[in-house]
């Protein structure tokens, strides 16, 4: 089975983004087939770029090799959404 691939683009300086990590952090715990990385976009800032990542957090879903979904901002619920619906 792929793995649901889950990219955080995150700062340390981004409120939001330190909201929304243990909500990720508990994500990848409970489910085996789902990796979750941060990307740092202060460090990343070429890969935030190629994933035209404008505003923080930006959560992109990959699976099998393709972008299912990207939410950006602090929309736990969304989040779920789309994890359930890629799982």
């Amino acid at each position: 089975m792929e793995c649901l691939v889950i990219l955080d683009f995150t700062a340390s300086w981004c409120h939001a983004c330190t909201q929304l990590m243990p909500h990720l952090s508990e994500i990848e715990d409970r489910y085996a087939n789902v990796c979750v990385r941060k990307v740092d976009v202060d460090v990343f800032d070429t890969l935030a770029d190629m994933f035209q990542v404008t505003a923080l957090p930006t959560i992109v879903f990959i699976k099998n090799k393709q972008i299912k979904k990207t939410v950006v901002g602090f929309n736990i619920q969304e989040v779920y959404a789309t994890l359930q619906k890629h799982m």
